[in-house]
């Protein structure tokens, strides 16, 4: 009974004692500074983290003499070991390289941790490290024909011999700097090359460049002046809205004329009437025509203009402002406003205020070396 009490004891014993199972470990990141023979770092700089002669996470330096960041979505050199080399309990230690130079500093692996750690690495200037591919080109979105330049964008660039690019077009080309132009709308992706006794590298950037659809033109233009006394010289600008290659115009009096140089042309009418113009602008998109019927007006020589004007607003509360807008035609010199309250005016385009309620008859008269001519509206003020 003894002995079978003395048993029941030593298991429960042996169950109080606690077993102690190690948490797997975990991943520890490293950011800071980092400089090459006392400079910052330049951009493409390459930092790995290597245990036990291999290498466990590598980061670009993205801003000179930076890499990683202390902010929670920032990236960091992450370095992770295994349960077998934890489990050992000794210190592991981690080499920093920057590019290919192993740092001064280095690292004992701390399982969880964040650790600011600040690198210094030396070279011999005369020998580069090995090229790290990279590159910049603008614009990288436009119409075709779309000519874009690029540029290499390696440090110790003056250091290697061969710059390859490939255009993602079919068309090839070498050297630190290029214009090429893409002819065909689509994504483009641009691989350069760089080619050394230092080593080599590549870098593909996909869909780098947009190349779209010409649009055609949303065709406008305006002339001046739009009425005058036979012979009437009109100045007439294209004002359309994208790329135009190629202008037609069309003046309504039988010419026709070609202007793709130039978004300006004069045109002389010697026959009195009424003209309609139209141009057409074109590109690879394609041709629009734009057209305003009756759109100059050509008087016998010596005629008199013909008067019209517009107001704005035409009723309303005293004290009432009003805009009044000369539409003449003829070619007018000189104009007249009475205002029916006792104010007049010279001005093309005057503005009155009617301080009293009432119905008053404006009146615009309009002059040139043909004679006269006048015209009536009424504003109401309430």
């Amino acid at each position: 009974m003894k002995r079978f009490s003395f048993l029941v004891l030593a298991v429960l014993i042996l169950l109080s004692v606690p077993v102690v199972i190690a948490a797997p470990p975990l991943p520890s990141e490293y950011f800071g500074n980092v400089t090459l023979n006392d400079k910052p770092a330049p951009v493409g700089t390459e930092i790995c983290a290597v245990v036990n002669g291999t290498i466990r996470d590598e980061i670009t330096v993205i801003e000179e003499g930076l890499f990683g960041g202390s902010g929670m979505w920032d990236d960091k050199l992450i370095v992770q070991v295994s349960e077998d080399e934890y489990a050992c309990g000794c210190t592991i230690p981690i080499v920093f390289t920057i590019n290919g130079v192993p740092a001064d500093q280095t690292s004992a692996f701390s399982s969880g941790q964040t650790v600011r750690l600040d690198l210094t690495g030396w070279y011999n200037e005369s020998i580069p490290p090995a090229p790290v591919a990279d590159f910049i080109a603008y614009p990288r979105e436009g119409e075709v024909p779309l000519t874009v330049e690029f540029k290499e964008n390696v440090s110790h660039s003056w250091s290697y011999g061969e710059f390859l690019w490939d255009f993602g077009d079919g068309i090839n080309g070498t050297g630190y700097s290029l214009l090429h132009t893409y002819v065909n709308p689509g994504l483009y992706n641009v691989t350069l090359t760089v080619n050394s006794s230092y080593g080599s590298s590549s870098v593909t950037m996909n869909g780098y460049i947009n190349a779209t659809q010409q649009g055609s033109p949303a065709t406008d233009f305006y002339g001046a002046p739009l009425s005058g006394d036979a012979p009437l010289e009109v100045e007439f600008s294209d004002t359309s809205l994208g790329v135009v290659h190629t202008r037609w115009w069309d003046f309504g009096d039988g010419t026709v004329a070609w202007a793709n140089e130039t978004p300006w042309v004069k045109h002389s009418y010697s026959i009195p009437g009424m003209y309609t113009v139209s141009l057409t602008a074109g590109n690879n998109g394609g041709d629009v025509t734009a057209t305003k019927e009756g759109y100059i007006e050509v008087l016998p020589s010596g005629a008199p203009p013909h008067a019209r004007f517009s107001l704005s607003p035409m009723m309303g509360y005293a004290p009432l402002s009003v805009l009044f807008t000369d539409r003449s035609t003829g070619g007018p010199l000189a104009w007249h406003w009475d205002f029916g309250d006792g104010t007049v005016s010279s001005d093309a385009n005057p503005a009155n205020t009617y301080s009293t309620a009432g119905l008053y008859v404006v009146t615009l008269t309009v002059a040139n070396s043909g004679g006269t001519a006048s015209y009536t509206s009424t504003v109401w003020v309430r």
